[in-house]
C-alpha cells in the first residue's frame, strides 16, 4: 500500500467515524461561562497606602528592629505585654499583601 492509499484509506476512515456526528461551530460547542459571587476588594491596607505615599519607602528605616506592646484593648486584671519583631509589624500592616517572593518563597 502506497502513501496515496493510506491516505485516501484513513480519510474514509475519519469520514465515517464523523458521519452520524453534527457539526457544531466553535460557537455552539461553547459552554456559558459560569458567574461567581464576587466581594468587593477590602479597603486599602496601612502598608499600600504608604507605599503610595512614599515611592521611596523603605521599611528597614520606617519600623523599629523590635517594640514592646502592652494590651490594654481588652478590659481585664492582668494585661499582658506583647514582644514585636519589626518582621511581624510589617506582615500586620500589609493584611495579606505581602510580595511574591515572601508569599512563595517557603
Amino acid at each position: 500500500m502506497n502513501a496515496r492509499e493510506l491516505q485516501i484509506a484513513l480519510m474514509d476512515d475519519l469520514e465515517a467515524l464523523f458521519k452520524d456526528r453534527p457539526f457544531k461551530t466553535p460557537h455552539q460547542t461553547m459552554e456559558t461561562p459560569k458567574t461567581y459571587p464576587q466581594e468587593l476588594p477590602p479597603e486599602e491596607s496601612i502598608w499600600q497606602k504608604r507605599v503610595a505615599a512614599d515611592l521611596d519607602f523603605d521599611p528597614e528605616r520606617q519600623y523599629p528592629s523590635s517594640l514592646m506592646l502592652l494590651d490594654l484593648s481588652k478590659p481585664s486584671d492582668d494585661p499582658q505585654w506583647q514582644y514585636l519583631t519589626a518582621e511581624e509589624l510589617i506582615r500586620k500592616d500589609q493584611e495579606g499583601h505581602q510580595s511574591l517572593k515572601d508569599q512563595y518563597s517557603k
